[in-house]
């Protein structure tokens, strides 16, 4: 199934205007990220001097969830021999999972981590979403440090963002 995404995390708002001759816009290509050898080309039927891709359905299929980066370029004709390509527009953007939001994991720690692959953050993934946390179950504390300490932790939403930490006192 594909993901189209019809609106962005920055509104695009942009209009083409390629040469101050009023130039035929013939088609623009996007592509995400640094891969532009996945361009996607769109032709413009008519052929028109201003293109408006404020509401332009992008073809997110293979983007992972989170945040990631589109890059538009338009190209005109203004004779046969001529087509032109215009400077790289580039816009932020968030994949997201439609639906709604569910927590499907927490991961904790006791000190400092170095990252985010530190030994010291372990996560637990739930068997099945949740909208509301409620866990009774035991977190693995072993090789932790023994007496009180501070555990923090994080939950992780079925679309891709931890929440901010939160901090309890264990013992």
């Amino acid at each position: 199934m594909l993901r189209l995404i019809t609106s962005l995390l920055v509104v695009l708002l942009l209009t083409a205007t390629l040469h101050a001759q009023s130039p035929n816009i013939v088609g623009y290509e996007y592509w995400f990220d640094q891969n532009d050898a996945t361009r996607t080309y769109v032709p413009v039927v008519p052929a028109s001097t201003n293109v408006d891709v404020q509401n332009a359905q992008l073809n997110t299929t293979g983007l992972a969830l989170g945040q990631h980066v589109v890059r538009l370029r338009w190209k005109d004709q203004p004779a046969a021999a001529e087509a032109r390509w215009s400077s790289v527009v580039t816009r932020g953007l968030s994949v997201g999972q439609p639906g709604q939001w569910q927590i499907i994991a927490v991961r904790y720690w006791i000190g400092t981590p170095v990252n985010d692959a530190d030994p010291i953050i372990r996560t637990k993934f739930f068997d099945t979403p949740q909208t509301e946390l409620e866990y009774n179950g035991l977190l693995e504390l072993c090789g932790y440090p023994t007496g009180s300490q501070t555990l923090k932790f994080q939950l992780l939403d079925n679309h891709d963002q931890w929440s901010s930490v939160v901090s309890r006192p264990v013992t």
